[in-house]
């Protein structure tokens, strides 16, 4: 919705800002996602995220004003953002307690707050705990990130390592926890219409900013044509008598990476067989993405990107 509201394409505001509702309360669906998802679905340990979230939250901006912090930049909406971190943090906060306690038994006088109903509250304490702790920690910790996106994005090295990095951590399921801070936390962009800032390639890139998209744009290329044709040699490579198999498995693994992104199917039918060649195949993707950035258009990239990804 957030691209079809856009100015180039539909222009309509209303669309815009529901999807752009979204994107600016990310933390709180983190939080909420992982709480539920590491409780086993359980709604309590959501409602509980929700809770902590917002008491971290309001402990950080009164935390920040006490120890006389200035803004991390202009026109900031929280003196300390810890952004996703936040959420995740609170997330796995709220699942680990509601584990640990949603069995708890109280004194029969505070017997109502027994059980599940006890989680919501050591969250909500637990949350505050955090707030202060973290807003002596964070404000290093994002001066650590503002240094590293700077180094990272303004270096061919930098995107190097990063498309390799994020590749090799693919099999272990880690690459999410990798990418976070690149997508939603580095880099800053205001939109001149309307003020507001955003952090983080992925969202400054829908807020419209010229710069983005460093760290997304490499992707396109490898999940559309490289990935695609991986599974072309293989099938070329497959022993006749198995070709027909192997054919149906592999040109949907394509099909897969082309439409919807998810390059696990393709990636992990050599993984296992062929350790060596997917490392070697993770270093290319490193070069794609220093190849997308230095010898190509970046706006006319990302454009047809987001067209393919959006519409």
């Amino acid at each position: 919705m957030l691209r079809f509201g856009d100015k180039d394409l539909l222009n309509i505001p209303i669309i815009k800002d529901a999807g752009g509702v979204v994107f600016d309360n990310l933390p709180l669906i983190f939080a909420v996602g992982v709480a539920i998802g590491l409780a086993g679905g359980e709604g309590v340990a959501g409602l509980a995220a929700v809770i902590g979230y917002l008491i971290l939250t309001v402990t950080l901006d009164n935390m920040g004003k006490l120890l006389g912090l200035q803004p991390p930049y202009e026109g900031a909406e929280h003196l300390i953002d810890m952004g996703v971190f936040g959420g995740i943090i609170i997330g796995l906060l709220a699942a680990y307690l509601y584990k640990r306690f949603s069995s708890i038994e109280l004194h029969p006088v505070l017997g109502f707050f027994s059980g599940k109903r006890f989680v919501p509250i050591i969250t909500s304490v637990s949350s505050l705990v955090i707030g202060v702790i973290f807003s002596f920690v964070w404000p290093l910790i994002q001066n650590g990130i503002n240094a590293a996106s700077s180094l990272i994005a303004d270096s061919t090295v930098g995107l190097f390592f990063y498309a390799t990095i994020y590749r090799l951590l693919i099999p272990f399921g880690l690459h999410h926890i990798f990418y976070t801070p690149f997508y939603f936390m580095m880099g800053e962009y205001t939109d001149p219409s309307t003020g507001n800032t955003v952090t983080g390639d992925l969202t400054r890139f829908f807020a419209g900013d010229p710069t983005a998209g460093r760290f997304m744009m490499g992707d396109f290329p490898y999940m559309i044509f490289c990935l695609p044709a991986v599974a072309l040699a293989i099938i070329h490579t497959a022993r006749p008598e198995k070709k027909k198999m192997i054919s149906g498995v592999m040109i949907s693994a394509a099909l897969t990476s082309m439409l919807t992104g998810i390059t696990e199917p393709v990636e992990f039918s050599f993984l296992f067989v062929a350790p060596v060649l997917y490392f070697i195949n993770s270093i290319l993707a490193g070069v794609i993405f220093v190849v997308c950035v230095y010898s190509m258009s970046a706006t006319a990239i990302r454009s047809q990107a987001a067209e393919l990804t959006t519409s």
